[in-house]
């Protein structure tokens, strides 16, 4: 029985307090008892029986705050969740600043020559709005002669 908590979260901690409280509560009664075996064996499980009633004093207290502490955090978050959603509905900016406009990352991408193509210098952006614009040089095969010019590349969605 003393071993019991070993498996739990602070099981290390819950067997030392066992024990100490089994040797004291032994130690105490031995020496209050005139060293008979009857009177230490009670005081060790009477030492043991109170060490464990405070532990699961400490315990419930413990789960109470930790069951207040989450009843609040989604109080909380339902009170943002429809504050936005009235904000939402009443036409109102979701931030605080009255500024509703989206920002959306770019990045400038500096012209390069990437197997026989040429990228110009542009702004990506993450939507596919923009295309890209590959720059294909002038070739020519035995059956075929390409200008060079433009093409045009925009990712497709994919369904």
């Amino acid at each position: 029985m003393m071993l019991s908590g070993c498996a739990s979260p602070g099981g290390g901690q819950r067997v030392a307090i066992d024990s100490l409280a089994t040797a004291g509560g032994g130690a105490a009664a031995y020496f209050a008892g005139d060293k008979d075996p009857a009177m230490t064996t009670a005081g060790a499980v009477g030492g043991f029986v109170v060490s464990e009633a405070f532990q699961a004093i400490a315990k419930s207290g413990r789960q109470k705050a930790f069951n207040s502490g989450i009843e609040e955090g989604t109080i909380i978050g339902q009170q943002q969740v429809l504050k936005g959603l009235w904000e939402e509905s009443n036409g109102l900016p979701k931030n605080r600043r009255g500024n509703s406009r989206t920002l959306v990352p770019t990045l400038n991408v500096p012209a390069r020559s990437q197997n026989g193509a040429r990228y110009d210098p542009h702004t990506a952006t993450p939507s596919s709005i923009h295309p890209e614009k590959i720059f294909v040089p002038t070739s020519s095969t035995t059956n075929a002669t390409s200008n060079a010019h433009y093409e045009t590349f925009q990712e497709q969605d994919q369904p």
